[in-house]
């Protein structure tokens, strides 16, 4: 049987981190589909006590240009920028409410999202290389990795030419990244290694080589 209320707990948990729409909470597993999510968002809405679900905006996920409403705790100011965002951090495995997004990340590199020791930069192909490449050199001091998840190749070559060694590059929606030297790492075996420490730091990696 469904804990309704550590179920309800775990949703707003969710829309505390960050933009969600209602697939993308059954893609989290909060829900087995779609229409048992739809149902139980709308009960809350109508409750007369405790939180109720927000929503901010809505985004069109799809070629089909049917646009999904989108629920979070607070306001944001690139809607659609932060629910791309969303899906592709809930395709890591590293639990989703651990991610600082937003306000709540460093204040002075300002990456899309982050855990202790692993920042994540995502680029939907909107950037020119100017302004990406303003945003790589910040990291040039930065003691973790930092993972450039971009649409194509020629998003990689641009950043790659101001690059340190700590970056990391990742095509969207892809299993696996790649360091400056080409050298393949799953995302899986990136997030073992960023959860083994973040659970028992001893200091960061500076290298893929290194464990």
């Amino acid at each position: 049987m469904v804990n309704t209320t550590e179920r309800d707990r775990r949703i707003f948990d969710i829309f505390d981190t960050a933009p969600v729409t209602t697939r993308q909470l059954v893609k989290l597993n909060v829900f087995p589909s779609y229409q048992t999510a739809n149902r139980r968002l709308i009960r809350l809405k109508k409750r007369k006590r405790g939180r109720t679900p927000r929503v901010i905006g809505t985004v069109a996920m799809h070629d089909s240009g049917r646009e999904a409403k989108v629920y979070c705790s607070h306001r944001v100011s690139k809607i659609e920028h932060e629910v791309f965002l969303s899906e592709e951090l809930i395709d890591w495995p590293i639990p989703f409410t651990m991610w600082k997004r937003g306000r709540n990340t460093d204040g002075f590199l300002r990456p899309d999202a982050e855990i202790d020791g692993l920042s994540i930069e995502f680029d939907r192909g909107y950037e020119t290389q100017k302004q990406l490449r303003k945003q790589v050199v910040r990291y040039r001091d930065y003691d973790g990795f930092v993972v450039w998840c971009v649409p194509s190749v020629k998003q990689i070559d641009w950043i790659r030419k101001d690059a340190s060694d700590n970056t990391l590059y990742k095509l969207h929606g892809a299993s696996v990244l790649f360091d400056g030297q080409g050298r393949e790492l799953s995302v899986a075996k990136l997030c073992d290694r960023i959860l083994e420490i973040y659970q028992h730091p001893m200091g960061w990696p500076t290298s893929l080589g290194e464990s």
